[in-house]
């Protein structure tokens, strides 16, 4: 597998171990942004300054605190937080195996590619397993001072790492209050038709984040010197309910004629 492995470490369950690297999934195109001094393009270096007196506070006079209540915090000592951080380990623990398509979506935080390192038949082995079962596997693992919780799955290629977030940070769909609107028949069968007519294969290539593929060619354009106009975006305004069906006919009037263009 092309690319720098970031961490090794070795899938574990029952007595097999199976030796792997860590690859990024995601490479992110972000524009990065720095604070300026507007007068002479200077970066601005960042100052604590206590409020209570008034004055800046040099980098060894600061002190973390947890909030327990307005205007209240609880100091926390370097020595109290190092003493509750995990021993850093070369094992991902695979604990359970659970139908892959069982894991809800929102658990899912952050991908990563497992490559083989030795030991590539079992490595195979389990890929295929896997991806032919349509299994995965909860597992645990540490890093840089850090546990986490993972789902270990293979979709096609290579192994697969997820991050999963604890269930705590995932909102129950019961708290949300939301109405309960009635549709027509006739609405329904003009919204089923419009998304059988916009229906096509997933193409990853086709979607792009446009904002910042603008922004980086407006960065671009500005270090080249070039004027750049401003434009503004229209406004599109909602949908109005009792224009719902009349919304939605035109949208599959439109579907079909663009359809019918691009064939």
């Amino acid at each position: 597998m092309a690319g720098r492995a970031m961490w090794k470490a070795a899938v574990e369950f029952g007595e097999v171990r199976i030796p792997v690297k860590m690859y990024a999934a995601i490479r992110e195109q972000r524009v990065q942004f720095h604070l300026l001094h507007d007068k002479d393009k200077t970066r601005l270096q960042q100052q604590w300054f206590c409020e209570l007196e008034g004055k800046p506070v040099d980098r060894e006079d600061v002190v973390r605190g947890a909030q327990i209540d307005e205007d209240k915090y609880v100091v926390l000592e370097p020595e109290e937080l190092q003493s509750l951080e995990p021993e850093t380990s070369r094992s991902i623990q695979v604990s359970t195996f659970v139908k892959a398509d069982q894991v809800d979506a929102r658990y899912c935080d952050h991908p990563y590619y497992l490559g083989p390192d030795g030991q590539d038949e079992h490595y195979a082995a389990l890929a295929k397993v896997l991806r032919d079962s349509g299994m995965a596997g909860l597992c645990t693992w540490t890093v840089r001072k850090r546990s986490y919780t993972g789902l270990l799955r293979c979709i096609s290629g290579p192994l697969e790492l997820v991050t999963l977030r604890p269930a705590d940070e995932v909102r129950a769909v019961k708290d949300l209050s939301l109405p309960d609107a009635k549709v027509s028949a006739r609405e329904l069968k003009t919204a089923q038709y419009l998304v059988n007519e916009l229906s096509a294969p997933f193409q990853p290539a086709e979607h792009r984040d446009e904002f910042t593929q603008a922004l980086q060619e407006l960065v671009a354009a500005k270090a080249a010197g070039r004027k750049i106009p401003i434009r503004k975006a229209p406004k599109k305004a909602a949908v109005a309910p009792d224009r719902l069906l009349e919304t939605l006919e035109k949208s599959v009037a439109a579907a079909q004629k663009a359809r019918k263009h691009a064939a």
